[in-house]
């Protein structure tokens, strides 16, 4: 648990406001720069990063008023991912599943809240589904067993959520919630990209979870898991999906922003080549930034619009979203994530040399970038081949459930 007042005064009842916490990640920005290489040598967050994400209200954007958080919707979710991610990726990506955690712990029954929230709406929790581990059902719970990886920001949580197969009950699996102190971490996490996320594996062996800490994972997910009848807040009674989805987008056009506004600053104050203008002053380097702009622009308007048909979406829908819909969504963001990236790619390759060398800042974000484009739920083959398998008529509802 993040404790960042002193133990004499009293403790806060309610976090900042979701819109003080968007400027507050804003203000984040050149501090997170500043650690960058900290970050990477430790392979997780330093705990002054920790400590002023407690204070700014990241963790609790997504924890309910009555539970002293902010109560957050998926726009300001989307607004702080974007403002982390200017500062380092690595950082936004560890904050931001620190954050949207706070939303999955609000989802389980009323008497397991009332435990992870006993000592304030900062409950930090690292959460991992796959492979499944084991669950053997006991008196008042279950004996959970397995060996889980990433996990990431393991090392800061209080809590950790693994997915598991009930044993001798076929096709029953459940989320089970531990202790932070019942589970071993096994430090695998060494990579050239997302470095200081600490995405560890986690192990355990026969550890106790009473039955209220434990959910079928499909309720946990859907629009009528437990927390959506025990608090008022819109964002509870979303499809965990349609908030999580909006995650590695809002990332890669944060990073973006950052990258180009870099790029802005870097055309006036380097010669074009074989020439003696300015790289502003050519017409290369002129036509070059337009052409970021403009893709940057155009992933900025498509992720708003999607975040915007979403929220209506969800105020309006009973039930699930129409597959059509659900695969405009997904268009919507793996476009989103293809213009950033093209905005990126566009001001790297106008740079010059210099951004290659190792300790270059535009380096993190290149391999950070390349790390977040390269996870499974928006691999653009796979998720491009189900949304047209739905426009096509030719859906499976295995299809449909991955979208």
């Amino acid at each position: 648990m993040i404790k960042t007042a002193d133990p004499a005064e009293p403790v806060q009842a309610t976090s900042p406001t979701p819109s003080r916490i968007v400027e507050n990640a804003r203000a984040m920005v050149p501090h997170l720069r500043a650690r960058i290489a900290e970050t990477e040598r430790l392979r997780k967050l330093p705990e002054e990063t920790m400590k002023e994400a407690a204070e700014a209200g990241i963790f609790s954007l997504f924890v309910p008023k009555s539970l002293g958080g902010a109560g957050g919707g998926v726009g300001d979710f989307v607004e702080m991912v974007k403002a982390l991610a200017q500062g380092h990726l690595s950082a936004a990506w560890t904050l931001a599943f620190l954050a949207e955690h706070g939303l999955m712990l609000a989802r389980y029954p009323e008497e397991a809240q009332k435990e992870i929230f006993a000592e304030g709406s900062d409950a930090l929790m690292s959460g991992v589904i796959h492979p499944p581990g084991t669950a053997v059902p006991v008196e008042g719970g279950y004996e959970v067993s397995g060996y889980w990886g990433y996990a990431t920001a393991v090392q800061h949580a209080d809590w950790v959520q693994v997915f598991a197969k009930v044993e001798g009950r076929e096709g029953e699996t459940l989320l089970t919630l531990l202790k932070r102190e019942d589970v071993e971490v096994v430090e695998t996490w060494d990579m050239s990209g997302m470095g200081g996320t600490g995405s560890h594996h986690v192990r355990t062996e026969g550890a106790f979870v009473p039955e209220y800490r434990t959910l079928d994972m499909d309720v946990w997910s859907s629009r009528g898991n437990p927390g959506a009848f025990l608090h008022p807040e819109a964002v509870y009674s979303y499809a965990l999906r349609d908030v999580l989805g909006f995650m590695y987008p809002a990332m890669a056009v944060g990073a973006a922003e950052s990258i180009i506004a870099d790029y802005r600053q870097r055309l006036e104050n380097r010669r074009a080549p074989f020439s003696s203008l300015i790289t502003a002053d050519s017409v290369g380097g002129q036509m070059r930034y337009a052409r970021c702009i403009q893709a940057l622009r155009l992933a900025q308007a498509t992720l708003k619009q999607t975040v915007d048909e979403v929220v209506e979406a969800n105020a309006t829908i009973e039930g699930e979203f129409p597959p059509e819909m659900r695969a405009s969504v997904k268009l919507g963001l793996m476009g989103v994530l293809r213009m950033a990236w093209e905005a990126v790619d566009l001001a790297v390759k106008g740079s010059g040399t210099s951004v290659f060398k190792n300790d270059h800042p535009m380096q993190y974000y290149i391999r950070d970038l390349e790390m977040l484009l390269s996870h499974q739920t928006i691999d653009e083959d796979a998720m491009l081949g189900m949304t047209g398998q739905i426009l096509l008529g030719r859906a499976t509802q295995s299809t449909i459930s991955i979208i």
